[in-house]
């Protein structure tokens, strides 16, 4: 229940303050890694070195796919292709 509760406020204030969903999270672990701060029991993962690596490829992922709107739709087709088990060829819009 931490946990879950850990992410819906982590994706919360992410949201609130207008920032993209990783980009809160990435700069947490990257303090972490520098020591900057530590981070609470239950977050100590932040401070691993692979996902830090993960929440900048996410990171860079998700903005490139804000400002390029067909790298966004490639994203989706992906996702839906992959999630309907086969190729989907109509335009998704959104």
């Amino acid at each position: 229940m931490e946990t879950i509760l850990g992410l819906c406020i982590g994706i919360g204030l992410s949201a609130a303050c207008g920032f993209r969903v990783f980009v809160p999270l990435l700069v947490m672990s990257l303090a972490s890694i520098m020591g900057w701060f530590e981070p609470m029991q239950g977050f100590e993962w932040l401070s691993m070195p692979s996902v830090c690596i993960a929440l900048a490829i996410a990171t860079v992922c998700e903005i490139t796919a804000y400002y390029i709107p067909w790298v966004d739709q490639c994203f989706r087709h992906h996702c839906n292709a992959s999630r309907d088990g086969r190729r989907n060829t109509h335009y998704y819009g959104g």
